[in-house]
């Protein structure tokens, strides 16, 4: 697995967007960086319902996300010094 695109900002809780492609070959969008009370901690991609409710779309149980997680922090903390030169507004701030 591997993160193919990673952008950086504070979207309330959600410290960055990514997407991953996996070793088998699914590309998986919009998966986010989240704050917790402690610590980060990876949401999955979601949809809202017609009762204002969020679900996932993509599901992933504890091992994944840590596998994930893990994928994610050194481009994560890599980029922290990376996104300071990109040009606001431009198409690659976009988060999806």
């Amino acid at each position: 697995m591997k993160v193919t695109r990673i952008t950086k900002g504070n979207w309330g809780k959600t410290r960055a967007y990514f997407d991953i492609t996996t070793d088998e070959g699914f590309i998986i969008k919009g998966c986010r960086l989240m704050q917790g009370t402690d610590n980060l901690f990876i949401g999955m991609p979601f949809k809202q319902d017609d009762g204002g409710n969020f679900k996932d779309i993509v599901l992933a149980d504890k091992d994944l996300k840590m596998s994930i997680l893990n994928e994610v922090m050194p481009q994560y903390k890599e980029n922290q010094a990376i996104k300071e030169n990109v040009v606001e507004n431009s198409d690659d701030d976009l988060p999806f």
